[in-house]
């Protein structure tokens, strides 16, 4: 299948051959019977729905671009690092697919300087969960997939991340093309798509997500059900100050973002997390988001949490609530 780019035809992929490029065609063994039929659909239909956004062509004529031979790949560390055996310039092409919101990465050599540092992310996550050795790990609303290597590079035996952004998944494909091979996936669908009460991997994450969703405790149920018995649920969350049943409910914007439905107190979230039947709560300090942390760069565009955040009072956002405060909080799903 071909469509017009410019003065250029570009070849499209076939849906399977999406898939595979996803790495969604070696997950099927994570799940069984009525689950992994589940599996399927979505992917498909979520495959389905990809190749069907306006700038699919687009973006699918830049990941061709990057026609790269990695030699060597580097996952632990601050900025995931693929070493090309020829150093050809891609700026073109990665741009077109940006702006980047999560990183960075050492790509050949290009050091791609997202808007957010997710390093520091996961380094808090690292603190808070210890090791993730040997274990599969679902990551809800991965973006890019940057945690994905990190899980990876942190002994994670699989890393699956479900995403609904058009744009991040088309990232990821091109980052697979500097990590080849791998067993990390993505699936471009929502949490609400995805397989339910399927109770099969040994962490679950969502960061950044809860105070997007309508029903955060319902969120929370889903988290629970993707997770196996005596697994892991981990969410990364921004909070306010107050007592326990409170939440601030932003009528309009907050920190210029348009869905942002409930941020909780810190008791507030427990509570959620316990109503629920989860074990073993663990809930970490809240830490400021920072203009060292999330910030405009050249992959990125001009506007960041700066302009998000009072001029004058950097403490409240441009509509006069609290500044953003991410905690983690994690809990075991009983065996």
């Amino acid at each position: 299948m071909g469509r017009h780019q410019g003065q250029s035809i570009v070849t499209l992929p076939s849906a399977r051959e999406l898939i595979g490029q996803l790495g969604l065609d070696r997950c099927d063994d994570l799940f069984s019977g009525r689950h992994q039929a589940a599996f399927q659909a979505c992917v498909a239909q979520g495959v389905e729905n990809l190749m069907r956004h306006g700038t699919f062509a687009a973006w699918w004529s830049a990941v061709e671009r990057l026609a790269i031979t990695p030699q060597s790949l580097e996952l632990d560390r601050d900025a995931p690092k693929s070493t090309l055996s020829a150093s050809v310039d891609h700026t073109g092409a990665l741009e077109q697919l940006g702006p980047w919101k999560k990183g960075p990465f050492e790509l050949g050599p290009h050091h791609l300087d997202a808007e957010w540092r997710s390093d520091l992310k996961w380094r808090r996550l690292t603190e808070h969960l210890g090791s993730v050795s040997d274990e599969t790990i679902l990551d809800v609303g991965t973006g890019n997939g940057y945690l994905l290597l990190r899980a990876r590079g942190a002994g994670a035996r699989r890393a699956l991340g479900i995403e609904p952004s058009a744009q991040y998944v088309m990232q990821h494909l091109a980052l697979s093309r500097f990590f080849p091979s791998l067993p990390v996936a993505m699936a471009p669908v929502t949490c609400d798509d995805f397989v339910m009460d399927c109770r099969t991997f040994d962490t679950v994450l969502s960061l950044g997500v809860l105070y997007h969703r309508k029903s955060p405790i319902h969120h929370i149920e889903q988290l629970r059900s993707f997770a196996r018995p005596g697994g892991r649920v981990v969410v990364e969350t921004i909070v306010v100050e107050g007592p326990a049943g409170y939440s601030l409910m932003p009528q309009g914007r907050y920190a210029n973002m348009r869905n942002v439905w409930f941020l909780p107190s810190k008791a507030t979230l427990t509570s959620w997390f316990s109503k629920l039947g989860l074990l073993d709560i663990q809930c970490g300090e809240a830490v400021p988001t920072t203009p060292r942390e999330q910030r405009s760069t050249a992959w990125s565009g001009p506007i960041s949490l700066v302009d998000a955040l009072d001029a004058k009072d950097p403490t409240l956002t441009v509509e006069g609530h609290p500044a953003p405060q991410r905690l983690i909080i994690s809990a075991r799903v009983p065996t």
